[in-house]
């Protein structure tokens, strides 16, 4: 049936915001996609009751206890504040492409995986202002049999360099065509901030 474990979502709050999340739940199959689905419908109800983004796991934690475990990133992006808060617990790093400079994995602090979190986790907030590009994914895109994660990292950023001037959707075939070989789920989402003053007046997010 190909079902998976890896999921993400795009929630719109107030003041012209946007949280992300993608998260990737272990195992294969009705079994995960299962505990995909309760997940991502716990996450995201949380973000949108405005639960801050460092209480957003262990209060998933506490809803429907350890029986499970995953990786997760969940993201706010403010465009009016010029600024991204990123909680990951044990999910691959997102990457930040800003323009003239080397795409690069926004370093987070350690946390356990989804399903052993207890405390707060730590949210870590860095610039996102036009013209940046933001990448999160889960492992399947990267990872591979004989390679290591830095290596996957490497060229998930070689590609995001070579096309980050393209319009999201084809930054986004581009990664897709060229990492996803594996047999892994993936998921994986591109957002850039676009000038106010280069589009039209509709709310966020433009792309």
């Amino acid at each position: 049936m190909h079902l998976g474990g890896d999921w993400f979502d795009l929630i719109r709050l107030d003041g012209d915001r946007l949280a992300v999340v993608v998260g990737d739940v272990v195992g294969h199959q009705v079994e995960a996609a299962a505990d995909m689905a309760q997940l991502r419908t716990i996450v995201n109800t949380l973000i949108r009751l405005g639960v801050p983004l460092g209480e957003v796991f262990p209060r998933l934690t506490d809803l429907i206890g350890a029986g499970f475990l995953g990786t997760c990133v969940a993201m706010v992006v403010d465009p009016a504040a010029g600024e991204a808060a990123v909680a990951r617990v044990g999910h691959p790093h997102p990457v930040l492409a800003r323009p003239g400079g080397a795409p690069t994995p926004i370093e987070t602090a350690t946390s356990l995986p989804l399903g052993m979190v207890r405390g707060p986790v730590a949210v870590t907030t860095v610039p996102f202002r036009p013209g940046d590009l933001l990448v999160a994914y889960t492992d399947g895109l990267v990872e591979r049999r004989g390679r290591t994660y830095d290596a996957g990292l490497a060229e998930l950023c070689g590609v995001v360099d070579a096309v980050r001037d393209a319009p999201v959707e084809a930054v986004a075939d581009a990664l897709l065509g060229r990492l996803a070989g594996a047999e892994d789920d993936q998921a994986l989402v591109v957002l850039r901030h676009v000038d106010p003053a280069a589009r039209s007046p509709t709310p966020f997010p433009p792309q």
